[in-house]
């Protein structure tokens, strides 16, 4: 995942509290409607599942 020239690492092993914390580093949640966050997370979570 790379936000703002910064990259974050997410493997099969990240928890959804880790994720959580790399979306409040980053204020993902600020920028977009939570629809299209949501999304992002799960076709995310989908991915290394």
């Amino acid at each position: 995942m790379t936000v703002n020239d910064w990259t974050a690492f997410c493997g099969s092993d990240t928890t959804a509290t880790e994720l959580s914390v790399i979306e409040s580093v980053f204020k993902l949640r600020e920028g977009q409607p939570t629809a299209i966050v949501d999304d992002m997370r799960k076709s995310l979570i989908d991915s290394y599942v």
